[in-house]
């Protein structure tokens, strides 16, 4: 996979009279790798909430999650406390808590402000 370099240019978003600037200069996914490049003077910003939207879903009889037909011993459970002390989901919490700008790597936070963040970038992209 080719790498390309950054420019020293942060993209700014705008938002109903706010600014949004992401906190990172480039990031590259690899399969298993984020690489978040996060400048020195990286300053915390407030991310407006996206509007309530209100979603309608139906379901047919094939989008059902019924185990019935399959074999629920395929399928290996991890509990949260195992997921949370793997190396591997540490550091990628990590690097989404870059990302996002939020300085901690609880998981309920962090990933509160991906949603946030995801939510605003739909919400700017659809508008736009």
């Amino acid at each position: 996979m080719e790498t390309t370099k950054s420019s020293n240019t942060l993209h700014t978003f705008s938002y109903p009279q706010l600014q949004y600037t992401p906190p990172y200069l480039s990031l590259t996914t690899d399969s298993d790798n984020f690489q978040c490049n996060v400048p020195s003077k990286a300053s915390s910003f407030d991310v407006p909430s996206a509007p309530k939207e209100h979603h309608s879903f139906q379901m047919s009889g094939s989008d059902s999650c019924s185990e019935e037909g399959g074999d629920a011993t395929d399928v290996e459970e991890v509990s949260l406390d195992e997921l949370l002390n793997d190396a591997k989901a540490k550091k990628k919490l990590e690097q989404l808590a870059a990302i996002v700008g939020v300085d901690t790597t609880e998981p309920a936070i962090v990933l509160t402000e991906v949603v946030r963040v995801l939510k605003l970038f739909n919400h700017y992209y659809t508008t736009t």
